[in-house]
Order: C-alpha cells, then structure tokens, then sequence
C-alpha cells in the first residue's frame, strides 16, 4: 500500500493483479471495464449468534472490506471482469479499512478524508434459523473539498472509456445531487454509459440525470413513485416498466430471495434463482448488479438477468462475498428459471 504515483492528489492508491484463470467466460474484444464509484464504503461485520438463556452468544464474527461499490467490483473480478473501484477513505496507517483490502483482485484507489475514517456496518445472524437484524452507521462526515476530490478522481479515469457504476449512500456532508454530477460528467461530457444504485433523494435527482441503468430493491422502487406522486403497481414487472418511463434506459429491479425483475425499451423479464440455503444476505444485490454489467457485454440483457440472478444466489449462500470464488456460466445458469410475463412490452 502506497500513495498513488501517477497524479491523483490526496489519493491512495492499492495495486492488486488480476490473472483472469477460471473466469466465467473468455475475455474478448467486447469486455468493458467497470469502474465503481463509493461514496460511503465500509468494513462489513457480519456476526453470528445463538440465544443462550437471555444472552446472545457470539458464535462467529467475518469482516471484509465492502460497500456497494467494493461488492460490485468483486462481483466483477469473479467472471473474469476488468475494473477498478474508487471510493472515500482515511489515509493508509489511519483507518483500519486498508487492511481488509489485502485479499482484493482489483485496483482500489481512494481521494483521502484527512482525519476519518470508513465506517462500519453490522449484520447480526441467528445461527439456528438465519434471521437477520442490520445495522449501518451514516458514514464519516464529508466536505466539498473531499467530494469534489472524488469527483476529480473520478473523471482522471474516463480515459479508459469504463462503463462506471455509482454505488451505495452518501455519507453527511456530501450534497443529494453528487451522482446527478457524476452522471452529467460520465455521460454528458465524456458520452459514457453510468448505472447507478442508490437510493432516496441521491437517487430522485440522479435520475433526473438520465442514468443509463438504475437498480433498485423493491422498497426503494417503491418509495421513488412516492416521491413523483405515483402509486406503485402491484406486479414488480409494473414497477420496473413505471420506472422506466422515468428517464433511464434500463431498469434492474432487485427482489431479494424472488429473483429480480429487467426492463429495457425492448420489454420486461422476470429470472427466479433456486432455492438455497442463504448463509449471508450482505452484498447479493451487488453481485446481482456487477455480474448483469459484466455479462450484458457478452449476451442479450434478458439473459444477462439470468446469469446474474444465479451469481446472486450463489453469494446467498456464502458467508461472505468474498468467499464467492469464480463461478463458471453453467453454475450461474443452473436452476434459475424465467418468470411469469418475461418479455411484455409496454402494451402488456
């Protein structure tokens, strides 16, 4: 772990290799690189339990280095993908994040918070029936210099012409409208595609933004027709073909353990996964995220959804993210099925 040396002022900058054996499918010409953008990244805690009398027994504890965006780059490190995740950080030898980056397959490069440091976010695990219990602290408080020093970060790597992924809250300090920023640079300056998954007002105004993507979960769907005055349908399919209409050009609707709903102008698809023995929750969506970017290069975007409803299903099963490994295509495919209604267009 070093300062970077090539320019990035107030930066970190971590080097990791990536060899590209057992990936998912060969890399080729149509390969694009993911850049992930993380705000507010963080040490995931993931602890489990068991009830003894009226205490609760520690009965294992896992932390890894996370955030929405870390996840997304680590899903796209596990079918062979190329990228690089930047984010906000405290500077290395001051916050404990930097040493759960060791293990990481992809660059990972930070503009500094000075004195703060990442946070950490908890998830408490029932060892006997698997109920989960999260909770997640705001994040460091942030100022403009520091944002702006991320959004500087950011555009010193469009020159690789990476299809950029905006990721997760935004921590105190940073202003609603950072990604709709990161958005008008991304694809209004530089002509680039960007997918953002956020929510709240971050993800009100960053669709005023027109992303080329948004991935929402059902409830943050939800809550964003609230905010526009729309009542939600009842189908998610409905949901997903609403948002749509909303300004981006794809929709990625998340639906936990029910699999995940795609809209495009081309029409609408359901994938369930199979039924799995879910070990951890924490960071699915954004595998179910960076492997849809990843493999959306490579095949039609409703199959797309397939493959990367099955790598979400395979995280459920892990105790962490990192434990993933690199999944080959059939594995992704096994056992996920279309849902009722794939393919209806706006006329269905």
């Amino acid at each position: 772990m070093q300062p970077a040396g090539n320019g990035d002022a107030g930066a970190v900058f971590i080097a990791r290799g990536r060899t590209g054996k057992g990936s998912a499918w060969e890399r080729g010409a149509c390969d694009v690189e993911v850049l992930t953008v993380t705000p507010n990244p963080a040490v995931d805690a993931s602890i489990w339990y068991r009830r003894q009398g009226e205490l609760n027994m520690i009965v294992r504890e896992r932390r890894e280095a996370g955030g929405k965006g870390i996840n997304v780059s680590r899903a796209v490190a596990a079918v062979g993908g190329g990228g690089e995740a930047i984010l906000l950080a405290g500077e290395v030898g001051h916050d404990p994040f930097w040493g759960m980056v060791e293990g990481l397959t992809f660059p990972c490069t930070a503009a500094t918070l000075g004195d703060g440091r990442v946070r950490t976010n908890y998830t408490l695990i029932e060892d006997a029936t698997g109920a989960v219990q999260k909770f997640n602290d705001p994040g460091p408080a942030v100022d403009a210099s520091e944002a702006d020093a991320l959004l500087e970060l950011l555009e010193s790597r469009l020159k690789i012409e990476p299809l950029v992924a905006l990721c997760g809250s935004l921590p105190p300090g940073i202003p609603a409208d950072f990604y709709a920023r990161c958005i008008q640079l991304v694809q209004g300056q530089y002509g680039l595609r960007c997918a953002l998954d956020t929510s709240g007002l971050p993800l009100v105004q960053g669709l005023e933004a027109r992303p080329f993507l948004i991935k929402p979960n059902l409830e943050e769907a939800r809550e964003l027709l609230r905010s526009k005055g729309r009542t939600a349908p009842e189908a998610p399919e409905g949901i997903a073909w609403m948002l749509l209409e909303m300004g981006s050009r794809q929709v990625l609707l998340s639906l936990g353990a029910a699999g995940a709903v795609l809209a495009t102008e081309s029409g609408v698809w359901r994938a369930v996964g199979p039924e799995v023995r879910v070990r951890n929750t924490v960071g699915c969506g954004d595998v179910l995220l960076g492997v849809y970017l990843q493999a959306s290069t490579r095949m039609p975007p409703e199959d797309a959804l397939i493959v990367a409803v099955g790598a979400a299903g395979i995280a459920a099963g892990m105790e962490g993210t990192a434990e993933m490994g690199r999944p080959t295509l059939e594995q992704m495919r096994a056992g996920v099925r279309r849902g009722i209604g794939s393919g209806l267009g706006p006329e269905a």
